[in-house]
This record gives C-alpha cells, sequence and structure tokens, in this order.
C-alpha cells in the first residue's frame, strides 16, 4: 500500500482558488488523452499483457483510479476507503509487473467503470474546495496536478506496451505516417555545442510542479563539456549498425555486452532488415525505417555503445540539465539515456510517499531526461527525471551523445 509521508502537524494556508480551474483542467485532459486512446481497443486487449514486464492495460486503468481515490479522496476529504479489497492486487510495490497478468484483476470493462466512478467523485470535490482547510498536499494545487501527473504516465505505460503489437494487429491513429504518432525530426542541422565549465544549480526552480526526486535544488561544479544539439537519428543509428556495432566488444560496457549476448540484441527493438533496407514495426504498423527522425527504443546499454561508436559517451543528468536550461538542446521527442545512476540529491526529502522514488534509489536504475512524444507537457520539464533499468528498451527513449571538452 502506498504510505504517505505527509503528517497532520504540518499546516499550510489554504492556497488561493486562482489554482481550481487549472488543476480541474489538468485532471480532464489527462483524462480525455487516456480515454481517447483506449477506446481504439477492444476489451480483449485491455485484458492481455503485451510483454511478461508490461501490465495488462486493464491493470493500469484500475490502478490509475485507485490512486486517484487513495489521494484526494482519502487523504485530501477524508473519506474512508471505498474499495480497500483491490488494494492488494493494484498495489506496484506488492505486485511486480511480471505477475500481474495472473492476478485475479477486474475485466476491462469492469476497470472503466472504476475509473468513471472515482472521477466523478473527484470533481465534485474539486469544486467545494474553497472550504479554509489546510493541508500540504493542497499547496498549488500539487496532489492534484500529481493525480493528473500519474495518469499521464500510465498512459504512456499503455503506449508502451501497445508498440509492441505484431503487424497484423494495426492501431488506429498510430500510422507511420501520423506526426503525432512518434519523435519529431529535428530541424537543425545538429553538431556539437560547447557549454563552459561553472557552477550550476541543478534541480526543480520551485515555481511549477515537481516530484520530490527533482528536489531540492543545489550547486554542482560541473567541467567543460560538449554535447551534441539533436538526438542521434535513426539514420545515423542505421550506420552504427551498419559498421558492426552489434558485433564490437570494444564499444560495450561488460555488463552491456554481456547483456546483448545473453538476448541475441542486434537491433533495436522493432527493426528488421529487408531487402530494401531497414523496416521498423511499431502498433502494428511496419514501414521502412524514417532515418530523419530520432532513433527509440533502445537500451541504455545500446545508448553507450553508440556514443562509443560517436567517440563520445552519454551524458551526465547534470550536464543535460545545464545545456538544456542554456537552450542549447533540441527537444525531439524521446527520452535520453544519461550516465547516471537514480539517487537522491543531498537533502533529499520524500514527500507526499516513498514509495514513487526513494524505495528505487541505489537499485541499479539509470537516470533518463528529457520526455517522450507521448507523455505530453505537464510532464516534460528541464528538472524532470525518468528512470529504467538499463536493459529496458520498451521505453520511447533514444542516446544525445556528449564528450569532454578538448
Amino acid at each position: 500500500m502506498i504510505r504517505s509521508s505527509v503528517c497532520a502537524r504540518y499546516a499550510f494556508e489554504m492556497p488561493s482558488p486562482a489554482w481550481l480551474p487549472l488543476v480541474r483542467g489538468e485532471l480532464v485532459d489527462a483524462r480525455a488523452a487516456l480515454l481517447d486512446l483506449v477506446e481504439r481497443l477492444d476489451v480483449a486487449d485491455l485484458e492481455t499483457s503485451a510483454a511478461g514486464f508490461l501490465s495488462p492495460i486493464a491493470w493500469d486503468l484500475a490502478h490509475v483510479a485507485l490512486y486517484e481515490e487513495l489521494w484526494l479522496h482519502q487523504r485530501v476529504a477524508g473519506a474512508a476507503p471505498a474499495h480497500r479489497e483491490l488494494w492488494p492486487l493494484y498495489d506496484p510495490q506488492e505486485q511486480p509487473r511480471e505477475g500481474r497478468d495472473a492476478l485475479p484483476l477486474l475485466d476491462g470493462r469492469a476497470a472503466l467503470d472504476l475509473l468513471a466512478a472515482v472521477r466523478e467523485r473527484t470533481l465534485a470535490l474539486v469544486d467545494r474546495l474553497e472550504d479554509g482547510r489546510t493541508n500540504p498536499l493542497l499547496a498549488g494545487g500539487f496532489v492534484f496536478r500529481m493525480v493528473a501527473r500519474h495518469e499521464d504516465q500510465h498512459r504512456e505505460t499503455i503506449l508502451q506496451s501497445l508498440a509492441l503489437r505484431g503487424e497484423n494487429r494495426p492501431l488506429a491513429g498510430f500510422s507511420p505516417d501520423d506526426p503525432d504518432a512518434g519523435p519529431s525530426r529535428t530541424a537543425s542541422a545538429g553538431g556539437f555545442v560547447t557549454v563552459e565549465a561553472g557552477l550550476f544549480e541543478l534541480g526543480d526552480d520551485g515555481t511549477g510542479f515537481s516530484w520530490d526526486n527533482e528536489r531540492p535544488r543545489h550547486v554542482v561544479d560541473i567541467p567543460a563539456f560538449m554535447i551534441e544539439r539533436t538526438p542521434a537519428s535513426a539514420g545515423r543509428y542505421a550506420e552504427f549498425v551498419e559498421d558492426g556495432g552489434y558485433a564490437r566488444r570494444e564499444l560495450w560496457s561488460r555488463e552491456g555486452w554481456a547483456w546483448r549476448a545473453r538476448e541475441n540484441v542486434a537491433l533495436p527493438l522493432g527493426w528488421r532488415r529487408t531487402a530494401q533496407g531497414f523496416a521498423v514495426t511499431r502498433f502494428g504498423h511496419t514501414a521502412p525505417l524514417d532515418e530523419a527522425r530520432p532513433v527509440e527504443r533502445i537500451s541504455c546499454h545500446e545508448a553507450e555503445a553508440f556514443a562509443r561508436w560517436c567517440g563520445g559517451r552519454l551524458p551526465s543528468e547534470a550536464e543535460w540539465e545545464k545545456a538544456a536550461r542554456l537552450g542549447v538542446l533540441e527537444q525531439a521527442g524521446v527520452y535520453e539515456w544519461t550516465a547516471s545512476p537514480f539517487a537522491g540529491y543531498p537533502g533529499f526529502e520524500a514527500f507526499p510517499y516513498r514509495e514513487y522514488s526513494e524505495v528505487h534509489f541505489g537499485r541499479g536504475y539509470r537516470v533518463l531526461r528529457g520526455a517522450s512524444w507521448c507523455i505530453g507537457p505537464r510532464v516534460a520539464g528541464t528538472s524532470y527525471r525518468n528512470w529504467d533499468w538499463p536493459h529496458r528498451r520498451q521505453l520511447f527513449a533514444g542516446v544525445r551523445v556528449a564528450r569532454d571538452a578538448a
């Protein structure tokens, strides 16, 4: 069960109701995007898992509803748990992804009904929030914005699952020629830019929403470095493949080489060779490789090998954030692997619950920066930190190369 780290002894003045339209709009927008996606699917699609390390979509839907109920109805409104019996099935700490498809879950229709019922009560709660209560969760509408972003994140997870569909199951609205169904072609010519050495304030600036792992802002000393303006294109990555990049031991870390050999990996996820070149299958659609778009769905191991092939390395997350805040990075709708392990910043404090970030520190996860094409502007931000195991490839993640400054 998710446990709140908010203590009743802390009290803040009720924030201005000026944020009420904002949080209501974010909740409505997140739900509209989720339902627009789910309505393209058959009920059977909701109840099966595309891969053993991903949940059935119905699990994500019910979890989204129960998370909303926990934080908005129980923590904010003080209501008694309405679905206590479901939590053991939908608590991500108690139910690892690999075993969720064997659980006695709600079916797809019941999960959608739960989403609707919880949301109806949520919107009624939002409309009566001007009651003067004090609660740290309400500062700036934090908890409502957290719930909306959590829903965005699970929509992205669902899209990762749907992207694994075979070519005999094309998903409507995600054809290869749809500009909104993948990363964007970069506008600039790329190349490296040099970022001068100096002190830098890393982390959230406190002006908007942030997750606890983005705080507190603190000063780091970053040596001069070079970083590419754009993430690597699929065409450039294809050159790495054709140059034998997957067979060249010297390009890979020891862990990465062992993973590549064990999993027999020779191409990015979804790629295959044809007589005409490379083709890519995503969302059940197969099309020739679009060389102008960023490469995506590669692991951190693959990203590291590619960067070495380019004569560089992965940037640290501090380097990435400094360059991004200076405005020298072109974003193209992919997460970008970094060299940094996922850990708390100095002075980190879990808020509002340990299970979002803290329990994942020091376990071997790698930080990704930027944001994917499907996560939306609510989540994307200069200080936003995503993380995953370095062998995972289902993420819409690519690579941007860095180098030490000459």
